[in-house]
């Protein structure tokens, strides 16, 4: 029979009265335990009732509470179960693991094997497990935290100083962490994850509810957000050192023309004849409203990118320029028929040339020099201020009036036939605008 046998009651041992010790054999309550100083159980102890230790507890090997346990003093076992609440005010060391019911206060703890929890948990000054841990409830940890293996959070986990986790990190609810988490597995959050300070992950990061990052976000796996982000700094994408915002960084494409991806990509429902687009907004608003947007239309034969600006800052009604499927730049026009194709009136204040035709249906005014090597149709108006052909001037501006010729006798038929042809050719230079009237 273990001495505590005869005690089915419970048991209350004082420092006067021998109140620590050391117990060699099994130790089975019934009841309660008390304790007011320092205690050693070399096996197994159980506890049916509530047990308090004034100054400590060290089991070698597990112990079982199936009430509240209060540890005022330093707590040291192997593997401990508490079906109730546990508080430990001073340290605790588990060397074989440690499973709480209900509610865990701790102050600093370490843990060699597993460590689950089923209700609330709180450690004052901080944990370090050497195995996985699981939180059942909310956790609270005013220092640092530290698990070689996977932690399980089902709910609020918080933490005011740093937290590493060398396995898997796995929250169901609220991460904050105020100073630098470091999780050199995965990170799955199906909640609000919450960094005041920075991250490392060394896998992937899943988050299928908010996040955000105040601080530096480093993930050298994949990243999932099925919610929102906010990160108050720069953000990398293939890098460590952002420059900006947003800072993106790839592998280049040898060509143009490859089938390889490019370094950012960004794609719509993929529906036909929908616009996928990037939008930049105005900066003097609480709410930016849209300033200007690029848009890729898909189609069934291809696609077109639109190129347009605001007037009003809402929708960008004003497409100015439209490349189609097969190259061709439309400005003014969705439907571009040429390589390049212009509605309405174009003003060039440098050289045009032109190796091939060129066609206006409108006004061509040119007010530089205009080169053609090819043929210029113009149904319209063309206004320059001087031609030149193969090199050489053959039309300038427009000079001043020559009267027709006057005086002289008029009965001699070579004169009279003089005074026509030269009235001929002032006429044709009158309506060619080569000489005023």
């Amino acid at each position: 029979m273990n001495i505590f046998e005869l005690f089915p009651a419970g048991v209350g041992v004082s420092a006067g009265s021998g109140g620590s010790g050391t117990f060699a054999s099994d130790v089975v309550l019934s009841a309660g335990l008390f304790v007011t100083s320092g205690v050693r159980f070399s096996n197994t102890l159980s506890v049916t009732g509530s047990a308090m230790f004034s100054a400590g507890i060290n089991v070698a090997t597990s112990a079982t509470f199936i009430s509240d346990v209060n540890v005022s003093g330093a707590l040291r076992g192997f593997s401990v179960i508490v079906s109730s609440i546990l508080q430990v005010n001073g340290s605790a060391l588990f060397s074989g693991g440690i499973n709480v019911v209900a509610s865990a206060t701790l102050q600093s703890v370490a843990i060699s094997s597993v460590l689950s929890v089923l209700g609330s948990a709180m450690f004052s000054a901080g944990i370090n497990v050497a195995a996985s841990a699981t939180f059942k409830s909310g956790v609270t940890v005013s220092g640092s935290m530290s698990v070689t293996s996977g932690v399980t959070l089902s709910s609020t986990l918080t933490v005011t100083s740093g937290i590493t986790a060398s396995s898997t990190l796995a929250v169901a609810s609220t991460l904050t962490a105020s100073s630098t988490l470091t999780v050199t597995s995965g990170i799955t959050g199906s909640s609000t994850l919450t960094l005041t300070s920075g991250a490392t992950l060394s896998s992937t990061l899943t988050v299928t509810s908010g996040f955000t990052a105040s601080s530096t976000l480093s993930v050298t796996g994949s990243a999932f957000f099925s919610n929102s982000v906010i990160i108050n700094n720069n953000v990398g994408i293939g890098t460590t050192t952002p420059l900006n915002n947003l800072d993106v960084r790839g592998t280049a494409l040898v060509s143009f023309t490859v089938s390889a991806r490019g370094t950012v990509m960004i794609t719509g429902s993929g529906s036909l004849g929908e616009l996928t687009g990037l939008d930049f907004g105005t900066v003097h608003e609480a709410t930016p409203k849209i300033a200007a947007r690029i848009a890729v239309e898909v189609g069934g034969t291809g696609s077109k990118m639109h190129f347009g600006t605001s007037d009003v800052y809402g929708a960008p009604t004003n497409t100015a320029i439209v490349i189609d499927r097969l190259g061709n730049v439309g400005i003014a026009t969705s439907t571009p028929s040429n390589i390049l194709q212009v509605v309405g009136s174009t003003m060039l204040s440098g050289a045009l040339i032109v190796q091939s035709g060129i066609t206006a249906s409108s006004t061509l005014t040119v007010a530089s020099t205009a080169s053609m090597f090819g043929t210029l149709t113009v149904t319209s108006t063309v206004q320059a201020s001087a031609f030149f052909v193969a090199g050489t001037r053959v039309l300038l501006s427009q000079q001043a009036a020559i009267a027709d010729p006057t005086g002289g006798g008029t009965t001699a038929a070579s004169d009279t036939e003089a005074r026509t042809a030269i009235s001929a050719i002032l006429s044709a230079l009158r309506t060619h605008g080569i000489i005023a009237t």
